[in-house]
């Protein structure tokens, strides 16, 4: 699935923020293993910053990538070394925490899919993550007035590193651009993809919910979509729920639901579209949000 690079400056979009190092520092310090050694631990105020969000690849001598809009605040920019740690388990557990946190997956990428590790860390400006392709991991993530992003790999020594950053939104201003990067990632990846939030959080109109109780996407995220498939040429898309909860009963079932409850709020305003709905439960896996619906446009 392409998506948005990330390590240098998100856009952003809450006016509400967090209190910047230790508040923010104990978040990933939660889940790093003990057996590490913190090699850069970096703070600084008034950064100006762009985060890359897209996979990389160079063209003609140079590192092509996608870059978000200009973003000013609070930085923290740490890099760990781990001996004798899991990849995949820190891997799980970063996920698992932006899962809890509720931020928004704004680029991912894993593998040779993001491009050349040694790309990276030219690009990144840290030599420590030139590692081996196949084990690197990059996210961004977008939380309240905070952005955050990680990018983790495993050299042949069996060393695994971690670069994190947060940057704590000063500039409350960039709503705009944050909505710009999030559509110019649906945009990359031909397809809008939205978390299914708990009913008290969403609400596109209280007759759908009526008529179907289930939780649906969140207001500024029906929004958003609104406007995407606004400026789109189709009129025909696929809308798709998602369902890979643990332990949930009839998952697919659920995720159809998800589905039509969407479907239908969005044909009570492109009355002139055709939406069709689908459940496919958990068959499609992703890392990011455990229940998603994704609007696919169609040809016909």
């Amino acid at each position: 699935m392409r998506l948005l690079p990330v390590v240098f400056v998100f856009g952003i979009m809450l006016a509400c923020v967090k209190s910047y190092a230790q508040e923010n520092t104990a978040l990933i310090a939660s889940l790093v293993p003990t057996n590490h050694r913190l090699v850069f631990d970096e703070r600084q105020n008034n950064a100006v910053m762009q985060w890359l969000v897209s996979s990389i690849k160079k063209v003609n001598g140079r590192w092509r990538y996608d870059e978000s809009a200009e973003i000013s605040g609070r930085l923290l920019k740490q890099t760990y070394e781990f001996y004798e740690v899991d990849r995949d388990a820190l891997a799980a557990s970063l996920e698992r925490l932006a899962d809890d946190e509720s931020w928004r997956v704004i680029f991912n990428c894993e593998g040779f899919t993001c491009g050349r590790s040694y790309g990276w860390a030219e690009v990144l400006e840290n030599k420590m993550l030139h590692g081996t392709d196949s084990t690197q991991q990059y996210w961004v993530w977008q939380g309240d007035g905070v952005w955050y992003s990680a990018f983790l790999i495993e050299r042949r020594n069996r060393r695994v590193y971690l670069q994190w950053l947060e940057l704590t939104v000063e500039d409350k201003q960039p709503l705009d651009a944050n909505a710009k990067n999030i559509m110019s990632v649906w945009d990359t990846q031909g397809f809008a993809v939205l978390p299914v939030r708990p009913s008290a959080d969403a609400s596109p109109t209280r007759v759908v919910r009526e008529e179907n109780p289930s939780p649906l996407v969140g207001d500024a995220d029906f929004a958003l979509l609104v406007q995407w498939l606004g400026a789109l040429e189709a009129r025909n898309f696929a809308v798709v729920g998602h369902n890979q909860v643990k332990g949930q009963a009839d998952q697919e079932s659920k995720s159809l639901r998800d589905a039509q409850a969407l479907q239908r709020a969005l044909k009570k305003v492109f009355a002139e579209h055709r939406f069709t709905s689908f459940g496919l439960g958990p068959i499609v896996p992703r890392g990011d949000w455990a229940e998603r619906i994704e609007v696919v446009p169609l040809e016909r």
